[in-house]
């Protein structure tokens, strides 16, 4: 995403309902640099990122969104202490999903938490038993050892997943009518999934969050919902985690 320093500026600014000379006076600087700030057309230095915060007086999140937007580490220590995620809860979101495939991932992109769809499927595909905790969201997308051999539109999720900036990982002021601009822009719904078994396998991607989206200092952790897109999708994931509960198997058993 180009400019994305101007981008975020210019959202915080509109959300503070300050225009361009009123942030230029308040941070001390000229209204044509501040233009050229938003444009792209000038890069800001440490000095200048936090004139802005401060004559933005935003809290830390925002101003870390700012250093990072910037090309800088952020050196604000954060407001906000890491929630502790109840592991009990998260995995009853989980596994409430059954039959449709579901994961957790860290914020290291290590699934954490999958359900018996997300096991079966994978196992169905492979002709072996599978757990995928422990895998990479990656690895499950597009290796071998998941999903990647069946995998229609591979290109299209290699390129995401190898592209994806930091910045596209954010959850922008839904307030700001700019932010909504940005988001039709760069922040493209996930593509569906669509697996070559049995004719072809569609599901939707659902992803929640669960942490504070603007704290890059804090490790979100991401819930993934496969929701079948048609009929015989969601008929042959009945099927599937039927077929495994009836094995002599720990999927039998649900311990995983």
């Amino acid at each position: 995403m180009s400019n994305s320093f101007g981008q975020v500026l210019r959202i915080l600014r509109d959300s503070k309902k300050k225009s361009q000379l009123d942030l230029a006076l308040d941070a001390g600087i000229s209204t044509k640099h501040l233009s050229f700030l938003e444009s792209g057309r000038a890069k800001p230095g440490k000095e200048i990122v936090r004139k802005l915060s401060d004559a933005l007086e935003i809290s830390s999140p925002y101003q870390n969104v700012l250093f990072v937007a910037a090309g800088f580490s952020s050196e604000i220590p954060s407001e906000t202490k890491e929630p502790r995620v109840d592991k009990e809860i998260l995995k009853k979101m989980i596994l409430n999903q059954d039959p449709n495939p579901a994961c957790a991932v860290d914020p290291n992109g290590k699934i954490i938490v999958s359900n018996l769809g997300m096991n079966c499927l994978v196992s169905e595909l492979n002709g072996m038993f599978s757990v995928v905790e422990g895998m990479s969201r990656n690895e499950l997308i597009l290796s071998e050892n998941g999903l990647g051999p069946y995998l229609l539109d591979y290109g299209v999720f290699a390129d995401r997943m190898s592209n994806c900036r930091i910045f596209e990982e954010l959850v922008i002021d839904q307030s700001s009518r700019r932010s909504n601009e940005i988001q039709k822009e760069d922040l493209k719904e996930l593509p569906k999934i669509r697996l070559k078994y049995q004719g072809v396998l569609s599901f939707d991607v659902l992803e929640t969050v669960i942490g504070h989206p603007f704290d890059i200092h804090l490790g979100s952790i991401r819930c993934y919902y496969m929701i079948p897109s048609d009929e015989n999708t969601k008929n042959t994931m009945i099927s599937i985690v039927e077929n495994f509960k009836l094995l002599p198997s720990r999927f039998a058993r649900g311990s995983f």
